[in-house]
């Protein structure tokens, strides 16, 4: 998104508009999912995340400025609560484990910070890449990937296109993201930008 289109909507917030907080909301909150599954593996608490802090922004912004790189903060408040929520989890950890996963994944958060610019050049590459990954998915989980994520369409839609629960098409788009990742790491994040 260029910047002026950026700042426009941050100012329209600012403002108290609801409809270009939503325009802010479809643009980012897709990104900030795929982002916090490159720390947790549950697609569910990677949702409730990008929502929780979506709306806490909207609070905070929806009467004043929103000043510095909207991305920027946007992901950082997602490593922050992947990172709280990993906290959480811990009786699943040992300390040390989650303090240096922690500091390898504060290391691959500061790809995010690249230039937009120098993003767009990797695109190209990184959509081919991802794209010969999602062919290795299993004929389920590649059209639950590229319906949800590609095409954008609803959990409920893809449900009923395949004839399957809801819960099932979360958990298959889960297990995608958890194997892309692994093969793909930071990639799929720049991609879905």
């Amino acid at each position: 998104m260029k910047t002026e289109q950026t700042d426009d909507l941050l100012k329209a917030v600012s403002e108290g508009d609801e409809d270009a907080f939503h325009r802010l909301f479809d643009i980012w909150y897709k990104p900030m999912c795929v982002y916090a599954m490159n720390y947790i593996d549950s697609f569910d608490d990677a949702e409730d995340m990008a929502q929780n802090i979506l709306a806490a922004f909207w609070v905070k912004y929806s009467k004043k400025r929103f000043v510095g790189s909207l991305k920027g903060y946007l992901f950082a408040a997602v490593q922050y609560d992947c990172i709280r929520y990993l906290r959480r989890q811990k009786n699943h950890w040992n300390k040390g484990s989650i303090e240096s996963m922690a500091e390898e994944e504060l290391e691959k958060s500061l790809l995010v910070d690249v230039e937009d610019s120098l993003v767009e050049e990797y695109d190209e590459e990184a959509y081919r890449r991802l794209m010969q990954e999602v062919e290795k998915l299993p004929d389920q989980a590649r059209c639950i990937f590229m319906a949800v994520v590609v095409e954008d369409k609803k959990y409920k839609e893809v449900a009923a296109m395949l004839g399957i629960s809801i819960n099932t098409v979360k958990t298959q788009l889960s297990r995608s993201f958890r194997r892309l990742r692994d093969s793909l790491g930071v990639v799929i994040m720049i991609l879905l930008h």
